[in-house]
């Protein structure tokens, strides 16, 4: 047996050195009379010195271990970073790992993952995974950047998907390139947010982001459409808040649209509380809808918590018009020019009944079947009506 306590030569004690201090089984192997013996007989009848594997073994061992150590730490002289905890920044890390992901190939790499395989697809939030630890360059602004994520913990929970750090590098010796990089990400999510809708859900870590509904697809009687849009605009004027507080008034709005089931309204997920409670906030414009606004608690729509009742009602000869020329003349498939989709609105509408029961749900749905194809509806429509 040989003994294990330290290295017993050179070559053993420079491969320990290149392996943390720990000797390695083919030097004890170099130290045995058996290949001594073999490298002697080998030397002899063939001129091949068999220690030339120390030299070998030596450079491999080199290569795998301080050469990435090297590099490694040039690598981090040459570098300024910022990282972020994705559980504390969920917005804007967000909003990093889409801004990368949308680049194209020719202003950015794939995932780069130097311990094994990497994966590159897009989730159903439009964001770029990546294995558990990998870097990805891209360019910006004439700048190379690398986005480094390296999940917290192993196995995180289902629910973890912020369980990872984020840290953005620039070479130079400021990080001031990398602020502008966080702040542009910033401003195009504010950009964004107007016409997006966050929804919480009942885990802090999990959100749904969808488009917000303009409200020129809202096919209502245009003046009161119009009246809305100025209240809107009235309530949302620079001077507003302060006229607010000089008449002792809390700096809030609310609506209340009420009709027949279909008519599109949008939704109320909380009452009194969320309305004008100690916690609601001020500058805000609230949007209440019922089908049934008489079987409402009067407390609900007091003046103070609804300014404006908005009657939703059913479909008329003039929202029958503009709901058939915003599904057929905004199709990518129609076949028709604007000028040909406008006679047959028209045609449309002077088939439309001046009193219907039809909501503009109703009457949407039924455009949508006939897609790309408006004669078929004008044709169909007096049939449809009759059932």
């Amino acid at each position: 047996m040989f003994d294990e306590s330290g290295p017993k030569t050179i070559g053993s004690w420079v491969m320990g050195f290149f392996n943390a201090g720990n000797e390695h089984w083919f030097m004890d192997y170099l130290d045995a009379p058996v290949f001594k013996e073999f490298s002697m007989r080998l030397k002899h009848q063939t001129g091949f010195d068999a220690h030339i594997l120390i030299g070998i073994y030596s450079a491999y061992v080199a290569g795998t271990n301080v050469i990435p150590w090297v590099f490694s730490k040039a690598w981090d002289h040459s570098m300024s970073s910022v990282t972020l905890d994705a559980e504390q920044n969920q917005v804007i890390c967000g909003g990093l790992m889409t801004f990368v992901a949308g680049l194209s190939s020719s202003y950015s790499t794939s995932w780069i993952n130097f311990k094994g395989q990497h994966t590159k697809r897009l989730n159903d939030k439009g964001y770029l995974d990546a294995d558990k630890q990998s870097r990805r360059f891209f360019w910006h602004d004439n700048t190379l950047y690398m986005l480094h994520r390296k999940e917290k913990r192993e196995n995180p929970s289902f629910y973890e998907e912020y369980n990872y750090m984020l840290t953005i590098s620039c070479f130079g010796h400021s990080d001031e390139p990398v602020r502008k990089l966080i702040k542009f990400c910033e401003d195009q999510i504010t950009s964004n947010e107007g016409m997006k809708i966050i929804t919480h859900c009942g885990n802090s870590h999990s959100e749904n982001m969808h488009k917000k509904r303009q409200l020129d697809t809202i096919d209502m009687d245009e003046c009161e459409r119009d009246k809305l849009r100025q209240d809107a605009a009235d309530y949302f004027h620079e001077s507003s808040r302060s006229f607010y507080e000089a008449a002792g008034t809390p700096y809030r709005r609310g609506y209340l649209l009420t009709g027949p089931p279909g008519p599109k309204q949008l939704t109320l997920s909380a009452l009194l509380n969320a309305i004008d409670g100690a916690g609601s906030q001020e500058g805000r414009l609230l949007i209440m809808t019922t089908n049934a606004p008489k079987s409402l608690d009067p407390a609900l729509y007091r003046n103070g918590r609804v300014d404006k009742i908005v009657q939703m009602s059913y479909s008329t000869r003039q929202t029958a018009v503009m709901t058939f020329k915003r599904i057929f003349g905004q199709d990518p498939l129609r076949r028709h020019e604007a000028h040909a989709i406008q006679r047959f609105a028209k045609m449309f509408g002077d088939h439309f009944p001046e009193k219907s029961t039809i909501t503009p749900a109703e009457l949407s749905n039924y455009c949508l079947t006939r897609r790309a194809n408006p004669v078929k509806a004008i044709k169909e429509f007096s049939e449809y009506i009759e059932k």
